[in-house]
């Protein structure tokens, strides 16, 4: 699969029906680098453009790949597949048309607009707030909890001074 531009025409894509499919890099999303180990390797996307009946620039598609995230309970990288649809309507800066039937907006403007940039929000979206390996495959052990409380034991009184 070929990588994807950074950039893209969506009003130009839909207009003549275009899909795209190929690979985005994750070395080039720098806000996704706050929720994951390594930026090594890419995710794959697929995305049909096409124009409604009444004008609107859309795409339907899918982001997918796997990413390396820490897991909240053992603090240990893991690996966290990863898989999202794209329902986009593209939208000029100026315009307030709100969205419809599940569709997210991305505002264009009179130049290129960010495919990265859409690709990386979807991710980011993606993510689990707190990511945890399955139960039973998880290198964080149960400790055996005392009768008391941390602070209990902290409060009593030192003996022999």
């Amino acid at each position: 699969m070929d990588e994807l531009p950074e950039y893209i025409y969506p009003a130009r894509l839909a207009g003549q029906g275009r899909r795209l499919r190929g690979l985005m890099r994750l070395a080039n999303m720098a806000r996704l680098a706050e929720w994951i180990e390594t930026r090594d390797g890419s995710v794959a996307v697929e995305a049909a453009f096409f124009d409604t009946d009444e004008g609107l620039h859309r795409a339907h598609g899918e982001v997918s790949g796997t990413l390396t995230v820490r897991c909240q309970r053992c603090m240990e990288p893991m690996e966290l597949p990863v898989r999202s649809g794209l329902k986009l309507q593209f939208v000029e800066e100026a315009s307030k048309i709100e969205p419809e039937d599940d569709y997210e907006i991305v505002r264009m403007t009179r130049g290129p607009t960010s495919l990265l940039e859409v690709i990386e929000d979807e991710l980011i979206l993606a993510l689990p707030m707190a990511p945890m390996h399955p139960e039973g495959r998880c290198s964080a052990t149960s400790t055996t909890q005392s009768s008391k409380s941390p602070l209990a034991e902290a409060s009593e009184p030192l003996r022999g001074h």
